[in-house]
């Protein structure tokens, strides 16, 4: 005979079952959810959960206010606060600040304005004004313009011509001649040919208050005829002793009525010693090689020497073959 449950304890079985079914069933459903999801990111881009911004949406939310930093009845409504924030969107390239340049040009140095002035006028002032402002003497400059006061305290006023290999040194001693007050010009390879002419003619006759010419040695030691000046001023020493003995020759040469002084402005114990020594030497080799009288010296240079003097081999010592007819 079969035994009798108590009342309750199959209900509550029956309860236990169908809250499993339920739990299985969620379970089941979930796993759905993420199989769905599986299959709508096959090709893992993560495609689906991009979301575009919208333009608007970002000038909207800018522009909106915040009620607590903006209360109402606080004296700004929210067309000004919106204004504002616009004006604050604005990038700080276009607000304009007094007193400030806006695309300052970079300054240029020395040397670039020096460039620049050998193409116009206005650079060429800009440069000796930077050149007046940083300019430094020294003992070679301050030599000369001892010896320039001498010659130009003199009665008769002879006019003086400088001449110097480095036109950066015609330069800075172009600040002092300026401060004197003396009259001068300029005469380089940089002008125009014009403005040489024009440089010579001033130096001559056409100007008497100009006393001095400031002379490129490489631009001006020949072609020139400055028989107006007798004082010569050499300022550095160069390699080639016969350029200087051109550059004088434009004082010293028919027509010349003075005597025509040269000066010699040279620096102990520097390069300038050697460059003399060099040209006391080439001087010696081509007075045994070209004078007449000293045809008995002549024997002494040797073979060697002689080709090197001509060009015919680049070192002194070098052998020469003379060739031999068959």
């Amino acid at each position: 005979m079969p035994e009798t449950l108590p009342e309750g304890e199959g209900v509550v079985e029956d309860t236990v079952q169908s809250e499993e079914t339920t739990e299985t069933e969620d379970s089941e459903t979930e796993s759905g959810d993420d199989d769905d999801e599986e299959t709508e990111d096959e090709d893992e881009t993560l495609g689906g959960f991009i979301v575009k911004d919208e333009v608007e949406d970002d000038e909207a939310t800018d522009n909106e206010v915040d009620p607590e930093e903006n209360p109402v009845g606080s004296g700004s409504s929210g067309a000004k606060s919106a204004k504002k924030g616009k004006k604050a969107q604005k990038p700080k390239k276009d607000r304009k600040v007094k007193g400030k340049v806006k695309d300052a040009k970079p300054k240029l140095s020395l040397a670039e304005l020096k460039k620049q002035g050998q193409r116009n006028i206005a650079a060429k002032k800009k440069y000796l004004r930077r050149l007046q402002r940083t300019w430094i003497s020294s003992a070679k400059i301050e030599k000369t313009m001892e010896l320039m006061r001498e010659i130009v305290a003199r009665e008769d006023g002879p006019k003086t011509i400088i001449f110097s290999q480095w036109t950066s040194l015609l330069d800075l001693l172009e600040v002092p001649i300026s401060k004197e007050g003396w009259g001068y010009r300029r005469y380089d390879g940089s002008m125009s040919s014009r403005a040489r002419n024009d440089a010579v003619e001033d130096f001559g006759d056409r100007r008497k208050d100009i006393k001095v010419m400031l002379v490129s040695l490489k631009a001006g030691n020949a072609g020139l005829n400055l028989t107006m000046a007798s004082q010569v001023i050499i300022l550095d020493p160069f390699w080639n002793p016969f350029i200087e003995e051109q550059a004088i020759d434009r004082a010293h040469r028919i027509g010349q009525q003075h005597t025509v002084e040269v000066h010699r402005i040279l620096v102990e114990e520097t390069v300038e010693d050697r460059i003399v020594e060099l040209q006391e030497k080439k001087r010696a080799l081509i007075s045994q090689a070209l004078d007449e009288k000293a045809s008995q010296s002549i024997g002494r240079l040797g073979v060697q020497e002689l080709a090197y003097l001509f060009g015919i081999t680049a070192n002194p010592n070098q052998a020469v073959v003379q060739g031999q007819r068959s």
